[in-house]
């Protein structure tokens, strides 16, 4: 858990739409099988205007260099809020990564 509040003393148009906004975090993390699988949940919560942002990750590892995974990411919210400014923009992300 998290909490953020940024306060904006000149221009509070540049990104905000008011002087003070305030972010709470809540993030949850599980490995499964040895740490083989693992899966995410995170929400940002915007109390100002009651928008959120939320993501959700799978992963899993199929050998010592090989991981893949998908995350979707899904904003809601007013159209004017942190978070509802991007509403149109949820998105699905896969991906394969190698490391040695």
């Amino acid at each position: 858990m998290q909490a953020q509040q940024t306060v904006i003393f000149d221009r509070i148009d540049a990104l905000y739409e008011r002087k003070i906004e305030t972010i709470l975090w809540a993030n949850l993390k599980v490995g499964w099988m040895k740490q083989k699988a693992e899966t995410n949940l995170a929400v940002a919560y915007n109390p100002e205007h009651g928008s959120h942002m939320t993501t959700a990750k799978a992963s899993s590892t199929f050998t010592d260099f090989w991981k893949a995974g998908a995350t979707v990411v899904f904003f809601t919210g007013p159209p004017l809020s942190l978070f509802g400014r991007y509403a149109m923009n949820d998105q699905v992300e896969a991906e394969l990564v190698y490391s040695w």
